[in-house]
């Protein structure tokens, strides 16, 4: 009571004196400076499904990220451009350099580690900085123009390969492609991790995603010469779904071992494995049955909005927008001058939806994750 009587007070004594007297202001009031965020990323349906819901789920997540920021009074105002790469990753570098000089130094998406490779010479020619939800290239550690929310695909690697051989895993035949950084880091560092367990990788069957046909068969018939019990498909969703359609024609039903690049929580993938009853053991980077409040918060709001359960893509997409918040508080608003190993460092530890994230490096995040079996994935609500 004391507390409310004095503040009071030196309110009316404010106004009789004349000394200016202000109120936080919501987020997005027209007299409160905002700051322009790109929304950079495949978001236009081309020859590829894939470009079309990558540019969905990013978007889900960030309309989540701005329900959160019109919450609470104290966060800041973002305004947000969505920049289309159109249908090549090439795009990229002329695009960041067209809206920097616009004002826009700040970008959130590229989940993709190709895309985020390709932006980082024009984000450091440019000043400017990416936040991207899902891209794990090691790459990209310590890159000084690039934040990283997703752990690195080493990692994810050795946890597979680690999870694979307790489960049993002895002799494994690999399925890469040959010019995508992803899956060619992949199937390196869980090749490396399994085989100093013990294992034995049987095959490494590269392929060309540029073919006529990307699983031909020709390539079962290659495949199909080889001893193992496991299969390891470092592949993107769609791609895996081709894959293991495919694989069951030719009559080729093995037990599967994945990557969050198949979609953790994807339909189409876990319809086509109960329908052709493949055993899989798939991370979930992504824990939507995390209790944390921030989780909570997000769950809540995503489900009502969409009626579906999130993807790692939407849900890490919604965390840029907190951190780019909780970057803005520490750091401020002239994204230009930021030393970013330093601004994260004041932020951290980082609420996420996975808790209070410390650093890993100077410019990613500690984040555990699970291992699962398609007995225990859901995907439904």
């Amino acid at each position: 009571m004391f507390f409310e009587k004095n503040i009071v007070c030196l309110f009316i004594v404010a106004l009789f004196v004349g000394i200016p007297v202000s109120f936080s202001k919501a987020p997005y009031d027209k007299g409160k400076e905002c700051i322009s965020v790109g929304l950079i990323g495949e978001f236009k349906n081309y020859s590829s499904k894939a470009n079309r819901i990558f540019g969905e789920e990013i978007s889900r997540g960030i309309e989540i990220g701005k329900i959160y920021l019109n919450s609470n009074s104290r966060n800041n105002c973002f305004k947000f451009t969505t920049i289309d790469i159109d249908k090549t990753v090439a795009n990229t570098p002329g695009l960041i350099k067209k809206h920097s000089q616009n004002g826009i130094h700040l970008y959130i998406g590229l989940g993709l580690s190709d895309q985020a490779l390709m932006a980082s010479d024009a984000l450091r020619e440019n000043n400017s900085v990416l936040i991207s939800p899902t891209a794990s290239s090691r790459d990209l550690v310590n890159n000084k123009k690039i934040i990283l929310l997703y752990p690195t695909n080493d990692l994810i690697a050795q946890k597979m390969a680690q999870e694979a051989y307790k489960k049993g895993a002895r002799n494994v035949l690999s399925v890469y492609l040959k010019n995508n950084s992803y899956s060619v880091n992949m199937a390196k560092n869980f090749r490396i991790e399994f085989e100093k367990l013990g294992g034995r990788i049987t095959k490494e069957i590269i392929i060309r995603h540029e073919e006529g046909s990307l699983f031909g068969g020709n390539i079962f018939s290659e495949i199909s010469k080889y001893d193992f019990t496991h299969i390891f498909v470092p592949l993107y969703e769609l791609d895996v779904a081709k894959f293991i359609t495919q694989a069951f024609r030719n009559h080729l039903v093995k037990k599967y071992i994945a990557t969050d690049s198949w979609g953790t929580h994807s339909t189409t993938i876990k319809g086509l494995i109960e329908k052709f009853k493949i055993d899989v053991i798939i991370p979930r980077i992504y824990d939507y049955t995390s209790s944390f409040y921030i989780n909570k918060f997000f769950m809540d709001e995503f489900t009502r909005k969409y009626s579906i359960l999130p993807s790692d893509l939407s849900a890490f997409s919604f965390e840029s927008v907190l951190l780019a918040n909780a970057l803005v508080h520490k750091c401020g608003t002239d994204v230009k001058n930021w030393d970013v190993f330093v601004c994260l460092k004041k932020t951290a530890p980082f609420a996420s939806t996975s808790g209070h994230l410390t650093l890993f490096g100077n410019n990613s995040f500690k984040r555990k994750f699970k291992i699962e079996t398609n007995n225990s994935w859901g995907n439904d609500l």
